[in-house]
């Protein structure tokens, strides 16, 4: 009776948390698209969620597969628990992010990256760091829902927004579209242009922008977690992510 009484307690103590992330396939982070999460290689970022829930035994974390949007605007509502997302003003209206001393605080990332155009190897788009070398308004295919599209209005572009990364790259390699955008570099990690790619397209250094990821917790479970939150923040600080990141990106 005892044992059934502490296990009924272990039970009720642990606390559900819902993880909302993109349906469809951005390697590295999650691989598999639609609903279901593959039981192997899900993706450097479930992985690294997985780990968080070996670890806190007072956790279980479950996962839902929705278009990103759909993702954020559950967030809002506090109708999923978190997300995985580089950080914006914006977002403190939907989420709460690891701070210190108010900003937000980098060490408690759980990735850092960067993100490059992305051009047809023919194609005679330029790019310095600062300046599009054009002399017209270059068409950009960027994900809808991505904080990178703010990046983007800041230069003198068309922005086309698609419904995933696959068909930014479908639009470039039919060229509808001057360049698209694309993740280049996690933490230390180059990343590898698939075969099928390599040959048509290129990356375009220096990045378009460097930005880091963070778990960003909705209002209402950070209310009523608040420790346990603070305390995954911790742990993903002292975490070394790129023992996993390696693995996908090689």
């Amino acid at each position: 009776m005892l044992c059934m009484v502490t296990l009924s307690n272990l039970a009720f103590a642990q606390k559900n948390l819902l993880f909302c992330y993109e349906d469809k396939s951005l390697p590295p982070y999650f691989l598999g698209a639609g609903s279901v999460v593959p039981k192997e290689h899900p993706g450097a970022t479930i992985e690294l969620m997985q780990l968080l829930d070996l670890q806190f035994t007072d956790l279980n974390i479950k996962y839902i597969r929705k278009p990103w949007k759909r993702c954020l605007d559950d967030l809002s509502k506090s109708t999923v628990d978190a997300v995985i997302g580089s950080y914006h003003i914006e977002r403190e209206k939907i989420g709460v992010y690891p701070k210190n001393k108010g900003k937000v605080d980098p060490t408690k990332a759980i990735s850092k990256h960067a993100v490059c155009f992305v051009k047809h190897k023919s194609s005679s788009f330029s790019w310095d760091g600062i300046n599009i070398q054009s002399n017209k308004k270059m068409v950009i295919a960027v994900t809808a829902g991505y904080m990178i599209v703010k990046v983007l209005e800041k230069l003198p572009v068309i922005i086309h927004e698609t419904l995933s990364a696959d068909q930014a790259l479908i639009l470039l390699k039919k060229k509808r579209v001057d360049a698209a955008v694309s993740l280049c570099r996690i933490n230390k990690n180059v990343m590898k242009q698939p075969t099928e790619l390599e040959s048509q397209f290129s990356l375009v250094y220096p990045p378009l922008h460097v930005n880091s990821g963070y778990l960003i917790i909705s209002h209402g479970y950070y209310k009523n977690n608040p420790a346990l939150v603070k305390s995954i923040w911790r742990y993903l600080k002292s975490l070394d992510t790129n023992i996993i990141y390696n693995k996908y990106v090689q």
